[in-house]
């Protein structure tokens, strides 16, 4: 079937009855009087479940308390109320004081009870017989609290092959993300993002809840762009890019003069440089080329385009020309150093070139989908590379 056809192109969920699932790494014990304690208060549920599933997938939650007395070895974690500290849900791991009468180890979570804050008096583990094993199917069927919204079920149903979830800071984005991986059988799953440590968590959350037949590649972006071509690429702080930056645009003895209001306003000359100038160059699309002695380049827009989405339009006609004044002096006597600035960038150019001209790499063949986490992180040239992928 060709690949623009549009049943291969749709992106439709799988039927949950018929997935299977990986072992959790960290099974959930629940106590009965927990879901009972929570059942009539809403938020209170939803809460229960989402740090239900962080505990499954990641054995910890963002926030944790710990316990000390007659309680140490307990575990707390907020679910909610009075700015989100009022409640808490007690749990402790295999092998913490409070589970050692517990028969064999096995990685699991006992979640004992649910308390308000100021309640400390000594919590006991109870019976075994007390608690009901949580797996992936009870998470599916709500049996513990849903924590999604109705955004959230829209995009995780949605058979679009390309969505775009949007929301303000902790309204559920990535979440939203992974349940989308989670809900379909079969594929074999891009997953980036510019965060290492988001890309971990994502294949933590995955691995324990996505079907078993899901197979995720998780790469943070410059992690990627090392797979498209081939070799590592730098990775380069803040402070080291713009030490290199700083230098650079000494070396390149523009005069106060000439750089107009960017002489008093380098944090910003930094960013448009970078977002601007740099960023949203894409090879073959109104961009010229910076090109270094050893070799290296990196993309830029070109003057009249450059004059065209900037002049007037967040800056002024006088600083995008001078703006202009900077690029070119940079480009002619200090490019070596704006490769050292923005290695991401030229490393971002060059897989748009390679991904044109040749076959993908071997790792990233016969991929099904491609997830893009915190896509707000890169500039346009960088979200180009990742288009051209697909």
């Amino acid at each position: 079937m060709p690949p623009d056809s549009p049943d291969t192109r749709k992106d439709t969920p799988g039927n949950a009855a018929d997935f299977k699932f990986r072992p959790l790494k960290h099974p959930i014990m629940l106590h009965r009087d927990v879901e009972q304690e929570v059942r009539d208060v809403p938020h209170l549920s939803k809460r229960l479940g989402l740090v239900l599933q962080h505990l499954a997938a990641h054995g910890r939650t963002n926030v944790v308390k710990s316990c000390a007395g007659p309680n140490h070895g307990w575990r707390r974690s907020p679910l909610g109320g009075n700015r989100g500290m009022q409640f808490y849900l007690w749990w402790a791991p295999d092998g913490n004081p409070p589970t050692d009468k517990m028969d064999e180890k096995q990685g699991r979570i006992w979640a004992c009870a649910v308390r308000e804050h100021d309640d400390h008096n000594p919590l006991y583990i109870g019976i075994k017989g007390k608690y009901d094993l949580i797996g992936q199917e009870d998470f599916a069927a709500e049996l513990v609290g849903s924590p999604d919204t109705e955004e959230q079920r829209k995009f995780v149903q949605e058979a679009s092959p390309i969505r775009v979830v949007k929301g303000h800071p902790g309204s559920g984005k990535t979440t939203a993300l992974w349940k989308a991986v989670e809900a379909r059988s079969g594929e074999r799953v891009l997953y980036v993002s510019w965060s290492q440590e988001l890309v971990g968590l994502a294949e933590e959350r995955l691995s324990a809840f996505a079907p078993s037949d899901v197979e995720v590649y998780g790469r943070d972006f410059l992690s990627l762009l090392g797979v498209i071509l081939g070799r590592d690429i730098p990775r380069v702080s803040y402070e080291k890019s713009r030490a290199a930056f700083d230098e650079a645009l000494k070396r390149s003895q523009v005069s106060p003069a000439e750089m107009g209001a960017w002489s008093s306003l380098q944090d910003a000359l930094y960013a448009e440089t970078r977002a601007i100038l740099l960023g949203r160059a894409v090879p073959g699309e109104n961009c010229d080329w910076i090109t270094a002695d050893g070799g290296g380049k990196l993309a830029r827009l070109t003057d009249s385009e450059y004059m065209r989405q900037r002049g007037g339009d967040g800056a002024s006609e006088g600083a995008a020309r001078a703006m202009l004044t900077i690029a070119e002096r940079l480009g002619r006597r200090s490019a070596a150093l704006l490769l050292d600035a923005f290695p991401e960038l030229a490393a971002a150019a060059e897989a748009v070139e390679r991904l044109k001209s040749e076959r993908l790499p071997s790792a990233l063949a016969g991929l099904d989908r491609v997830a893009v986490d915190e896509v707000q992180d890169m500039t346009l040239a960088e979200t180009a590379a990742i288009v051209e992928l697909c």
